[in-house]
C-alpha cells in the first residue's frame, strides 16, 4: 500500500519587480548525466532519473531531486502502525523551472519496498493482508506523524513538527536554497506554499467502506481506475483533500499514469492559486514590456490550457484528460471553476495593462518621429485678428474653409473664439503628426465646425467628431495636450447650445 503527500509551491519571483536572484543552476527540468558532477538543489539532494520515466503528458519530470536532506522523520521506526511499521518509498522534490514546483513524500505499508510490489502486480499481491488495514486510519497516523525540514540560515534541523504541517518551511527552504544571495532570500517571502495533497492505494474492500462524504468516480470513466476524493474527519487535518484510488482491474500503468496526472494537476491549481492571490494582493505587480511582465503573461496564458479538460495537452498516450475528468466530477471542480473565473479575471487585466503600456509606447515612438521628421511641405494661414498659423497644405486648407465656416456663423463669440483657438492648436501640432493621423484631425474639425455653424446642428454628429479629436490628440502624446485643453474648454461652451 502507498500513501503520498505533496506540498505544492508557487515560485513567484520571476514574476516580481525587481527580479528576485534566483540561481542559474541547476537548469530545469534535469538531465542527470554520467560522472562525478551531477546537478543538485542545496539543501535538499541530487538529481536522479525517474525509474520508469514520466507521464507523456509532463516530459519535464523525467528527473527530480531527492529531498531527503530537505526532511527528515526521526520517529518513523517508532511508530506503531498495528500491522507493520511504514518505509519511506520516496522524498522527491520537482519543479517546472519557473514556477510550479513540489516536494513529494511517499510511505510503503507492505514489507517488501515499493520497487519488489510493483514486479507481483500481476500475480495478486495487491491482496496482501497488510492491506486490510482501514485506509482512513493510515492516513491520520501518517499526516500526524513528527518531521524536521532542514533551516539553511540556522544550519541546523528545526524542531519536530507534524508532517502535514511541513509545507511552507519546506517551500522557505527552497527560497534560500535557490537564492544567488542567501543571506536575502528570506526577507520577503517569495515562494508560498499551497495546500497539501494526500493520496493513498487502497483495496476494494477498504474503497467500498469509505464515508459517504467521499464522491466516487465512475471507474468507466477512469479507464477502470476507481478514484474517491473527500475531506478526512478530525480536527486537525478536516481541510485537506485526500484521493483514494483502489485498482480494480485497472492495468498498472493506468493507475501510475492517473496518480501521477492527479499530483502534477493539484500542483498546477495551487501554484496558479497563490499567483492570482498574489497579483490581487500588488505583491506581484506586472509591468508589461519587462522580462518578469512577459514571463508573468506567458504563465497566464499558458495556465489557461492546463485547466481546459478539452485541451488536455494534446496528448493521448496519458491519463491527463482522466485524470482532469476525476477532479472535475468531485468537490475539487469547484475549486477549478473558481480559478478559471479567477484566471480570466486577471488575464483581462493583465491584457488591458499591455494594451495601454502599447499605446503609452507607440506616444514615445510617435514623439520621436515627429520631432525629427517635420513635414516641411506647410503653408501659412491666418486665423483670427492677424494671427497666423503653419500647417501641412492639405491640413492647412481644411483648417482655413473650417475657420471660414464659424467666423461666417451666428453663434456666439465665446464660441468662436473656442472653435478658433481649437483650429490653431490642430493647425500647430499637424506639423509633428504623420500625415494620416492629421488629415483626420482636420476633417473632424471641418465635420464639428459645419455641425456648429448650421441652424439645427446634430448632437450626436459633433459629439462623435470632439471624441475622436481627444482620441487623436491623446494619441501623439505630448503634441496632443494644448488641443485637449482647447477642446476641454470648448466642451461646456457647445453643451449650452442643447441646454
Amino acid at each position: 500500500m502507498l500513501i503520498f503527500f505533496q506540498f505544492p509551491f508557487a515560485d513567484m519571483r520571476s514574476f516580481m519587480s525587481p527580479l528576485r536572484g534566483k540561481l542559474g543552476l541547476p537548469t530545469w527540468p534535469m538531465f542527470p548525466v554520467f560522472g562525478k558532477q551531477k546537478p543538485f538543489v542545496r539543501h535538499f539532494g541530487r538529481a536522479r532519473r525517474r525509474n520508469r520515466g514520466a507521464d507523456f503528458a509532463f516530459l519535464d519530470e523525467q528527473a527530480f531531486c531527492n529531498a531527503s536532506k530537505a526532511i527528515k522523520f526521526p520517529s518513523l521506526q517508532k511508530a506503531d502502525y498495528g500491522y507493520h511499521h511504514p518505509n519511506l518509498a520516496f522524498r522527491r522534490l520537482f519543479y517546472d523551472g519557473r514556477c510550479v514546483g513540489r516536494v513529494e513524500v511517499g510511505y510503503a505499508y507492505d514489507s517488501p519496498g515499493e520497487g519488489t510490489r510493483y514486479l507481483h502486480w500481476d500475480d495478486g499481491y495487491r491482496d496482501s493482508p497488510y492491506y486490510e488495514i482501514l485506509p482512513t486510519d493510515l492516513f491520520l497516523k501518517a499526516a500526524t506523524i513528527d518531521t524536521q525540514v532542514y533551516d539553511a540560515r540556522a544550519k541546523k534541523y528545526r524542531s519536530s513538527e507534524k508532517l502535514i504541517y511541513q509545507g511552507q518551511p519546506l517551500a522557505d527552504l527552497f527560497q534560500i536554497s535557490t537564492s544567488a544571495n542567501a543571506n536575502e532570500a528570506n526577507d520577503e517571502r517569495c515562494v508560498v506554499s499551497g495546500n497539501p495533497l494526500i493520496l493513498m492505494e487502497c483495496t476494494s474492500d477498504a474503497f467500498d467502506k469509505l464515508p459517504r462524504n467521499f464522491n466516487k468516480v465512475d471507474p468507466d470513466e477512469t479507464k477502470g481506475v476507481r478514484l474517491a476524493y473527500g475531506r478526512s474527519q478530525g480536527s486537525l487535518t478536516d481541510d485537506i483533500g485526500i484521493w483514494f484510488v483502489d485498482y480494480g482491474d485497472a492495468s498498472f500503468e493506468a493507475v501510475r499514469s492517473v496518480r501521477l496526472c492527479l499530483a502534477r494537476l493539484h500542483a498546477e491549481q495551487e501554484a496558479l492559486a497563490s499567483v492570482l492571490s498574489g497579483i490581487q494582493s500588488g505583491k506581484i505587480r506586472h509591468e508589461p514590456n519587462t522580462d518578469q511582465g512577459n514571463a508573468l503573461e506567458n504563465y497566464l496564458n499558458e495556465a489557461t490550457k492546463k485547466l481546459s479538460k478539452a485541451s488536455a495537452f494534446g496528448v493521448s498516450k496519458s491519463s491527463i484528460a482522466t485524470a482532469m475528468h476525476a477532479a472535475e466530477v468531485t468537490a475539487v471542480g469547484q475549486k477549478i471553476e473558481y480559478l478559471r473565473d479567477a484566471l480570466e479575471t486577471a488575464r483581462t487585466q493583465v491584457k488591458r495593462k499591455v494594451e495601454i503600456a502599447a499605446l503609452e509606447l507607440t506616444k514615445r515612438q510617435v514623439t520621436k518621429i515627429f520631432t525629427s521628421e517635420v513635414n516641411m511641405n506647410t503653408k501659412t494661414i491666418n486665423i483670427g485678428a492677424g494671427a497666423q498659423v503653419n500647417a501641412p497644405v492639405v491640413v492647412a486648407e481644411t483648417i482655413e474653409n473650417s475657420f471660414q465656416t464659424i467666423d461666417r456663423s451666428n453663434v456666439g463669440t465665446d464660441l468662436k473664439d473656442a472653435v478658433s483657438a481649437l483650429l490653431s492648436e490642430i493647425a500647430r501640432a499637424s506639423e509633428h503628426m504623420n500625415s494620416d493621423q492629421a488629415n483626420e484631425l482636420a476633417r473632424d474639425a471641418e465635420t464639428l465646425t459645419k455641425e456648429l455653424a448650421s441652424e439645427k446642428p446634430r448632437e450626436s454628429w459633433y459629439n462623435l467628431a470632439l471624441e475622436n479629436i481627444k482620441k487623436i490628440a491623446k494619441d501623439v502624446g505630448d503634441v496632443g495636450v494644448p488641443i485637449l485643453k482647447s477642446a476641454a474648454a470648448l466642451a461646456p461652451l457647445i453643451a449650452k447650445l442643447f441646454g
